[in-house]
């Protein structure tokens, strides 16, 4: 640092007094000066296995821009890693940063590094030789590729279920898909409609995102499998992934005067081991076989109706029995 002092004397005189201020302004000669700069200290060859990190130094100087981004881009100018953000609050300072990229597996060969900001930008060239890349999934096409997190493997009839899913974006597009699962066994669906969970998803560049998919199976105790697919807006052909699923109990039909369950697993006779016996076939069936004379079933909104009617004729009549009484 270079310090250069200067001294101001300030005279003034008031009535028969004088007074000497003396002023010292430090001026310091910074390093780098008013120009920002930024140098790429990287190697020229990576092997690349996943994460790579590449060392820059960065000096702001007199501007007031303080961030700098960082990329790798394929000759085309396509960028093929996500945007390393850094931040440079301090003025007149240099500083040595790091950045980071987790790299999908892709073609070997050279590609560019990139640093922007301060109103300045800077390049490099370096080659990328990229690892194992025969047992991962190719992003040379912009596929996208995802997972099931979490499933229930055993799930009862009727019930609602949810299948946790992560996509997984490798490129520098914001795509969007068609997500949708059912559960099956041979060519028979089980949860309603093929398609009728399908939701549309966002999915931003370089990123990944989660979600749920929703599914009621209505079925009789057995092994299924449940299958998920995702079909991205600009292509015809749908990813799937397939995963054992098994229902428990029997199967449950909905009361539709109350919105209660009634089990069938107590059906007697030849008529329930037909294939083509469906459901509510083998509850009427059930009805059908009980004594007329006593009540099947009986919902509580039912019990409710009667209790109503028995309450206002005792109201009735002791309104009317008391309007008798009255008169005598």
């Amino acid at each position: 640092m270079l310090f250069i002092a200067v001294s101001l004397l300030v005279m003034s005189v008031k009535a028969d007094s004088s007074r000497k201020i003396e002023l010292n302004v430090a001026l310091a000669q910074q390093q780098g000066g008013n120009e920002s700069y930024m140098t790429i200290d990287s190697l020229q060859d990576y092997s690349v296995d996943g994460n790579i990190s590449i060392p820059l130094e960065l000096y702001r100087g007199s501007t007031l821009k303080r961030t700098v981004y960082v990329w790798l881009q394929d000759d085309d100018g396509k960028r093929i890693s996500s945007k390393s953000k850094h931040s440079l609050p301090t003025r007149f300072r240099r500083y040595n940063v790091s950045a980071s990229f987790n790299l999908s597996c892709r073609e070997s060969g050279d590609y560019t590094i990139v640093a922007e900001g301060l109103g300045i930008n800077s390049t490099k060239k370096v080659h990328l030789e990229f690892l194992n890349c025969t047992t991962q999934h190719s992003t040379t096409q912009g596929d996208i590729s995802f997972v099931i997190l979490d499933y229930p493997e055993a799930i009862g009839s009727g019930s609602v279920f949810r299948t946790r899913v992560m996509a997984s974006n490798p490129t520098g597009d914001n795509l969007e898909f068609d997500a949708w699962s059912y559960v099956y066994r041979s060519s028979k669906c089980y949860s309603g409609g093929r398609e009728q969970n399908k939701k549309t998803i966002n999915l931003p560049e370089f990123s990944n995102v989660t979600f749920d998919l929703e599914n009621v199976v209505n079925a009789t105790a057995g092994e299924y499998s449940m299958k998920v697919k995702i079909l991205r807006s600009d292509r015809k052909t749908s990813e799937e992934m397939t995963v054992p699923i098994t229902v428990l109990g029997g199967s449950i039909v909905e009361a539709s005067s109350a919105g209660e369950k009634l089990s069938l697993g107590n059906i007697k006779g030849d008529d329930t081991k037909s294939a083509n016996t469906t459901p509510q076939k083998r509850q009427l069936l059930n009805l059908s076989r009980q004594d007329d004379s006593k009540p099947v079933y009986e919902s509580s909104s039912a019990k409710a109706r009667n209790l109503t009617v028995y309450f206002l004729i005792a109201a009735l009549a002791t309104l009317l029995v008391m309007l008798i009484l009255k008169r005598l």
